[in-house]
């Protein structure tokens, strides 16, 4: 079946894992926590003396597979596209200023999920959770071509848009026209990406977005190397179109 699916993939995640285990699983809970709000819309419940996400506010489907975080819909209609544009803006920015930098990409197409699985009695266990669809790899090779942070709509999403509901206007709310870089190739025309925060930034919210974007690469020990400062020289760049 047919529907919106955002990958993203985090950024500088090998020379992640060569931090001690708690500063990984430190890591890995902030990522969580993170793409976890945003899915909630903001919404908490305490859970002890803990605000945790409300999961139970969720309405999209998610699977974190070791460096990739995939969130796809259940139907085509707008108001699940226009949850998938919201959650995935939050987790774009949150994770990009907050966390971890990430890239991805917004895709339209099939996604189906196979699943099954077996314990024997000796306690072993053989399991499979598998999204599959063309859709998924296109996702994938749009978002690990971008030489940037941020999240890239992709073309099936706007002739979807325009095929089915004969408007932009849900995407232009949280998205804008941009010269996307990519590692294999330079496009010849603009791309939607989703806004890293609000439009119209003053200096000084400007300049602490700039701040934000260099601390997240720079993160849990990831070391910049020459490929590392050229996404974020690339990232910061980009960053310019939200300022007033």
């Amino acid at each position: 079946m047919d529907n919106f699916i955002a990958c993203f993939d985090l950024l500088g995640y090998e020379s992640f894992l060569q931090n001690p285990t708690s500063i990984i699983k430190r890591g890995w809970n902030s990522i969580l926590s993170y793409v976890e709000i945003s899915l909630a819309k903001g919404e908490t419940k305490t859970e002890g003396f803990v605000a945790k996400a409300d999961l139970e506010k969720i309405n999209l489907s998610c699977q974190i597979i070791s460096d990739t975080i995939l969130v796809w819909t259940n139907q085509p209609i707008p108001e699940q596209f226009r949850e998938m544009v919201r959650a995935a803006s939050e987790i774009n920015t949150n994770l990009n200023r907050s966390a971890f930098p990430v890239r991805g990409a917004l895709v339209f197409g099939d996604v189906e999920i196979i699943q099954g699985g077996f314990r024997n009695t000796q306690g072993f266990e053989i399991s499979l959770y598998s999204i599959i669809g063309q859709s998924l790899a296109l996702a994938h090779k749009k978002s690990s071509d971008l030489n940037l942070a941020g999240c890239v709509i992709d073309q099936s999403v706007i002739d979807a848009l325009e095929n089915q509901w004969s408007s932009l206007d849900l995407l232009k709310e949280s998205a804008t026209l941009y010269r996307v870089p990519y590692k294999s190739h330079r496009p010849e025309n603009d791309e939607y990406m989703l806004d890293l925060t609000n439009k119209g930034l003053n200096e000084e919210a400007f300049k602490n977005l700039q701040e934000d974007l260099r601390r997240a690469f720079s993160s849990f020990n990831k070391p910049m190397t020459e490929r590392a400062n050229e996404l974020l020289s690339n990232t910061l760049k980009y960053s310019t179109i939200l300022r007033s």
